[in-house]
């Protein structure tokens, strides 16, 4: 294996554990520093320094080490020649060094919450994001599971929940919840003093969907018809107009397939025949992941069959939220 598919293994074996983190030792108090302010990348370059260093102590240690390591990474790949694998490798490792980030601004605001350390508060590794869920932080904490989603006015939280309840409960079309939400948006009209509250009511009941963030975290693989050999199934884009269909080698750790005659250029990253070996000097299974099917006169590579499961980490936070 060369040097990129070495880090590339590298990044991929370490990204599956690193989330497990029970909790972080801070230098300087969250309490009485004040809210996370978000890090530039630039700032994340710079291993364990500022105001969110975290101590040497053996808590910390799994944290700091895979920390340290993306930034050698980063400083390694910067010295380099440009190419294009190259700068996809720098993107990857910036783009991990920005996700355990976010677990230590997770951290950092669930020690800050009224709740404490030992309270109830579970770093799942979600954060809210103020600008697409309007909630109200209450207690510091950006932990999605922990965060307060009701509306302060008494008649904007009944109509949400009796909303939510014959939507979800009692499974009325989408089209039907549309019209109770545009009912209620005409009761609080007709109101001189509940004018103010009509824009909060949406037009589309999926809106309360998200800002209550009801759906499961799901995981999708693409699961071997033959030997039942599971694969991560992810779809990523590229800027290439005609992306290769397969790999060249059905061995290569990372082949690509690509989505035929999409307009998006999308591919799809997972072998293209079932690498799995019974015995370790034993031959693969070899049997095709993907089929072809037109729709519209486009060709799409679509996986044969895919599995889901729902994250353990967002399970346990969503019980006990």
């Amino acid at each position: 294996m060369d040097f990129f598919s070495n880090l590339d293994a590298e990044l991929t074996a370490r990204s599956t554990r690193m989330p497990n983190i029970v909790s972080l030792d801070f230098v300087n108090d969250p309490i009485t520093s004040g809210p996370y302010v978000r890090q530039h990348p630039d700032q994340l370059r710079l291993p364990n320094s500022g105001l969110y260093a975290l101590k040497p102590v053996s808590k910390n240690f799994v944290y700091l080490e895979y920390e340290n390591r993306l930034c050698n990474i980063l400083n390694t790949l910067e010295w380099m020649e440009p190419t294009d694998t190259k700068e996809d490798m720098e993107d990857r490792a910036l783009r991990e060094l920005m996700r355990i980030n976010t677990l230590k601004e997770i951290e950092w605001s669930g020690q800050r919450s009224i709740r404490g350390t030992k309270g109830a508060v579970v770093n799942t590794g979600m954060c809210i994001c103020m600008q697409s869920h309007p909630v109200t932080i209450t207690d510091h904490t950006l932990e999605k599971y922990f965060v307060t989603r009701h509306p302060q006015n008494k008649t904007l939280f009944a109509i949400y929940m009796t909303t939510l309840m014959i939507y979800v409960l009692y499974h009325i079309p989408r089209r039907g919840v549309a019209v109770l939400l545009a009912g209620m948006r005409s009761i609080l009209n007709s109101e001189a003093s509940l004018h103010p509250l009509a824009n909060e009511v949406p037009k589309d009941p999926r809106k309360l969907l998200t800002m209550y963030d009801l759906d499961p975290v799901t995981r999708s693989y693409i699961c071997c018809p033959s030997c039942f050999s599971l694969y991560p199934h992810s779809v990523i884009k590229t800027k290439k107009k005609n992306a290769p269909t397969s790999s060249d080698n059905p061995e290569h750790d990372h082949p690509v397939v690509a989505s035929l005659g999409s307009p998006e250029n999308t591919q799809l990253v997972a072998p293209t025949h079932c690498t799995h070996r019974r015995v370790r000097e034993g031959s693969p299974c070899g049997e095709s992941l993907f089929d072809t099917v037109v729709v519209n006169g486009h060709t799409y590579v679509v996986p044969r069959f895919k599995y889901e499961a729902q994250d353990l980490k967002q399970w346990v936070g969503r019980l006990l939220s």
